[in-house]
């Protein structure tokens, strides 16, 4: 009896353990695997064991890029293994690709030249493009294709450090591009539109067109500014001397909403600057020739700088102590202590149209940009005295340092139009790529007709320029230019 019982227990042991075994490979080893809807892990094995008490499984593997694949399992003796092999394969996207001169061929891998417009299924991944123009040595980039997408390229005469990722329609006459703190969005301020253009990124669309309810009728949107302590987006109407204050919401439908609208009291308002210690912001009127301090908690001005000729770029030091200002008419770039607001400093350059201004993270040097003489200055702000002279092409606009700042881009509007600067340029813009550490003009970049705006990204992936004339904005991967940081996505 009790070998009776020993021989049962040992059979119904012997059931409980029957397990079902699995030899799973999957290519690409490191795509995801889910079994029963639990996640796997293979540590980027492209094989593993696994097993069950069930009979069937069910399986999932995804990786970014390949086509997932779903599918049932079944083994039917137990202790023996089933091998499974899961091939996953490339997503297709369908792409469209043209030069903005339709007599340049296209080349895209091994595909042959085509003039005018392309269009294939590109696989995800990285694609190597090629622009070839008449008499010209063939203009090579790489390209990361992860969505079904139109692209409009521009030919460039010398090799690139960067890659160019298209170029895009936006409102007329884009002043300046922002990109947003987490870099999703483009920001896009339309001196001859009712409001500013929001860009998406990933999309590489504009969103929406924000008009500002009950001031919709007048043009004139200039500037703008982020300040995330406040999750604000500052943006400057010089016809109205209006600076309106949006909530940025990014997950939100409508991502920014209209918060305040803060009279500055001057004529033409333009550039906007924030100041931390303080809780200020600074405006530049161009017209007054004064810069108005507001107070953020109550949006009322509370200082005014006065007398300075049509003051445009200023930037406050990251310390809070000092205020800059570049004097576009008087030649001079102005340093105010924000203690007393007492004018302490200045550079003069005579005949000189200064414009913009940006500081380094350690306050020690400032660099502006004169339009008269195409020059860029890197001035140290101890004993304020110009350190180094950057010749670039005609009529440079705004600047701006990568986040590591080594490098320091600058837009290039152009020669103005013989019958004035308003009207469309006869030759095209240039963007220069100044290598602050050599201390030279590492690259430029052929841009449209008046390149105006320029940002880069707070995580120093990418490069964007607006062309004021063409209504458009291009959009650069610059991460080669940080060789350990280089990733493969754009």
């Amino acid at each position: 009896m009790i070998l009776r019982f020993a021989y049962l227990f040992a059979f119904i042991f012997l059931l409980a353990s029957c397990c079902y075994r699995y030899h799973i490979r999957i290519q690409p080893s490191d795509a995801q695997l889910f079994i029963n809807q639990q996640p796997i892990e293979t540590n980027g094995d492209n094989y593993l064991v696994f097993s069950s008490l069930q009979k069937q499984i069910f399986l999932e593997v995804h990786k970014e890029g390949f086509v997932s694949t779903y599918q049932k399992v079944s083994q039917s003796i137990p202790w023996q293994v089933k091998n499974i092999a899961v091939n996953l394969k490339k997503k297709k996207y369908p792409i469209g690709m043209k030069t903005v001169d339709p007599q340049e061929s296209i080349v895209v891998d091994t595909h042959e030249a085509k003039k005018k417009f392309i269009q294939l299924n590109l696989e995800h991944g990285k694609h190597r493009i090629k622009i070839i123009s008449k008499n010209q040595q063939p203009y090579e980039f790489s390209l990361f294709i992860d969505q079904t997408a139109d692209y409009l390229f521009r030919y460039q005469s010398q090799e690139l450090p960067i890659s160019p990722l298209g170029i895009y329609h936006c409102g007329p006459e884009p002043k300046q591009v922002v990109f947003s703190p987490d870099d999703h969005y483009l920001f896009i301020p339309l001196l001859d539109g009712l409001g500013f253009d929001i860009f998406d990124c990933r999309s590489r669309k504009v969103r929406q067109t924000i008009k500002p309810t009950g001031y919709a009728n007048e043009t004139g949107f200039v500037e703008g500014i982020f300040v995330s302590d406040k999750n604000s987006f500052f943006v400057s109407q010089m016809t109205t001397g209006l600076v309106f204050e949006y909530d940025y919401k990014p997950q939100e439908k409508e991502v920014v909403r209209l918060k305040r609208v803060i009279s500055t009291g001057g004529v033409w308002s333009k550039v906007i600057a924030w100041d931390n210690h303080q809780q200020l912001l600074a405006v530049s009127n161009w017209l007054s020739n004064d810069i108005v301090l507001i107070d953020y908690n109550t949006g009322k001005v509370v200082k005014s700088l006065s007398n300075i000729k049509v003051p445009r770029g200023i930037v406050f030091s990251h310390d809070g102590q000092y205020l800059y200002v570049a004097a576009f008419a008087e030649g001079q770039i102005l340093k105010y202590e924000t203690q007393d607001w007492k004018l302490v400093k200045s550079v003069n350059k005579k005949g000189a149209a200064m414009r913009h201004l940006v500081i380094t993270k350690d306050d020690q040097y400032l660099f502006a940009s004169n339009m008269t003489h195409n020059e860029i200055y890197q001035i140290h702000t101890d004993n304020f005295t110009i350190a180094k002279t950057y010749s670039v092409f005609y009529n440079p606009n705004t600047i701006e340092l990568t986040p590591n700042e080594k490098y320091l881009f600058v837009s290039c509007r152009g020669p103005n139009h013989p019958k004035g600067y308003t009207k469309p340029s006869l030759i095209n813009g240039k963007i220069y790529g100044i290598d602050l550490e050599e201390k030279k003009i590492a690259f430029t970049i052929e841009g449209g007709n008046q390149p105006t705006g320029l940002d880069i990204s707070h995580d120093g992936k990418y490069l964007a320029f607006s062309n004021f004339k063409d209504q458009q904005i291009e959009l650069y991967l610059i991460t080669e230019l940080y060789k350990e940081h280089l990733v493969e996505r754009n």
